[in-house]
Parts: C-alpha cells; structure tokens; sequence
C-alpha cells in the first residue's frame, strides 16, 4: 500500500498524541484509548457493546477515503450536518467561536440556516463509505431536511458516550423535519495497512506485522 506525504503526517500525529507520558495523560483524562488497527469482527462486536446502530453504521471505502475522512473530521469535528442541498451547515455564525453541539442540535429543524460551508458536498461524502451492512445505503433519504453525520472510533473510548446523547437529540428533531444519523468510523482498519488481526499500534511510531 503507497502513504502519501500528506498521510504519514496526519497518521503519525494523532500516534504522538498516545506517544509521551503528558499527552497519555491528557488523552486518557479526556476518555481516550490507545488506538489499534481494528478488523472488521472487532468493530462489529462494539457495536454490539457500545451499542451503535449497525444498519445506520459507515466505514471507509477504502486507504484514500479513510484520509480524506480524517482530514474532514479534524475540521469539522465529531458531528457534522449536510443541508437538504448537500452542502455543510456549520454551528456557529462566521467569525463566532462555536457553542456547544447540543444547543445547535435543539430546535434545528425551525432555526434559521447558520453559515455553511462548501468543502466537501453529501454527494461526494457519500462516495468515501461503505455501509456495515450493504441494505443500509438504499435507506438514506434523499429527501432529508438535514442529514447529521456522527463520527466514531473505539480509541474515542468514553467519548462514545456523546454520540448516545447527540442521537437522542437528533430523535426528538424528527417529529419536525426529515432528518438521517450516520455513524462514521475512522478507526485504523487492519486490512488496510496489512494486518490480519486486531493489533495494537506501536507508540514507538513503527508498523510491525503480528
């Protein structure tokens, strides 16, 4: 599998923050968990646990998709919202500093469009996933008010619990407008960087086979 220069970067960034005894401690206070390579069985069976619902379930496609996915979540953050027109509605005014997810989640459906941004289009998004199971896509509706995409990992550990309570929220918008949840993970899938198994990855910042 060929790295770009771009990837190596991002990839060994987020590794630095499980690398040195004070980000450990940070990362660790915050609800983290060391990250692993994650298989396919592994994912499924937290789902199971956390729970997550599998049939609203998204994983990369592919190496490509699993960087594009990380660059947009380390710009957007944990939970984004496509508009009816496809397009990223954000949760501040511009030139705001945001507050907090759950005050933009309440009452979404009869507030007035904040700021918006045209980076990355639901179409093309769309295009980075495969579902968890292959029934799920058919079930997005196209015709949504809003589609909110709620990104997921098992090193977010007890950061997972957000999610629950986003969801919740998101729930009770329904009753007024059309609205699709995603559940995208980003965990450093296995195959894709040659592993056969669920394999801790090595703080000493190299890649070694099982």
């Amino acid at each position: 599998m060929k790295f770009t220069k771009k990837f190596v970067v991002l990839f060994f960034s987020i590794l630095l923050l499980f690398n040195f005894s004070c980000n450990k401690i940070f990362v660790r206070l915050m609800g983290y968990k060391p990250p692993y390579f994650e298989t396919e069985q592994s994912l499924r069976s937290f789902m199971v646990k956390e729970p997550i619902e599998i049939n609203a379930a998204y994983q990369s496609s592919d190496s490509s998709s699993f960087l594009k996915l990380l660059k947009i979540n380390e710009k957007f953050g944990k939970i984004i919202t496509f508009n009816k027109d496809g397009i990223i509605q954000t949760y501040n005014e511009k030139n705001t500093c945001p507050g907090p997810v759950e005050n933009y989640l309440n009452g979404i459906c009869n507030r007035t469009p904040l700021a918006t941004d045209s980076t990355v289009n639901f179409k093309d998004f769309l295009n980075l996933l495969k579902p968890f199971n292959k029934e799920s896509i058919n079930k997005i509706d196209k015709s949504a008010d809003y589609t909110f995409v709620i990104f997921w990992a098992v090193y977010y550990g007890k950061k997972n619990q957000e999610l629950h309570k986003w969801n919740s929220i998101i729930e009770n918008q329904k009753k007024d407008c059309k609205i699709n949840v995603l559940f995208v993970n980003i965990d450093f899938g296995a195959k894709d960087f040659g592993f056969t198994k669920r394999t801790k990855i090595n703080t000493n910042l190299t890649i070694e086979h099982p």
